[in-house]
């Protein structure tokens, strides 16, 4: 029997799926692996499975980022905005001696356009990493054509 074009395009698709099948295996495993990113700069790891779990509300006056950080002391945490983005890098050490086992953190959020970086109050409890920007207000600048 003669084989298509269509078949050989059939067992292509077939193959892809059988990747991307063990690639979402591996992230999505529960051995409790940090996934770690070899080279990640400063040696940080991103859980690649899931990362933050984060949500942006957006209300006239704010637009306020909330992140959860189980496990983190406040002191642990460093925040700061860059190039557009909220960077999150947290590291907690791991304790021999309680049995505590370490983690770190890096996430780069982007802002949204019109978010105040000068204007921002942010509080950190529980876990909850609560970020408040003002808003500008402003919807982008009129180019002038020569």
């Amino acid at each position: 029997m003669k084989s298509s074009p269509f078949d050989e395009m059939d067992r292509m698709f077939e193959q892809m799926d059988r990747a991307f099948d063990d690639v979402r295996a591996r992230w999505n495993r529960s051995d409790g692996a940090d996934g770690a990113v070899p080279g990640l700069a400063g040696g940080l790891t991103h859980d690649m499975r899931h990362g933050l779990t984060h949500d942006w509300q957006t209300t006239d006056d704010a637009h306020t980022l909330v992140v959860d950080l189980p496990g983190f002391e406040r002191e642990e945490l460093d925040v700061s905005v860059a190039d557009g983005a909220v960077v999150i890098d947290a590291e907690h050490e791991a304790d021999a001696e309680t049995g505590t086992r370490g983690r770190r953190v890096h996430e780069r959020l982007s802002l949204p356009a019109d978010a105040e970086v000068d204007d921002v109050q942010a509080t950190y409890r529980n876990g909850v990493l609560e970020l408040a920007f003002g808003r500008t207000h402003e919807s982008g600048r009129r180019i002038d054509i020569a």
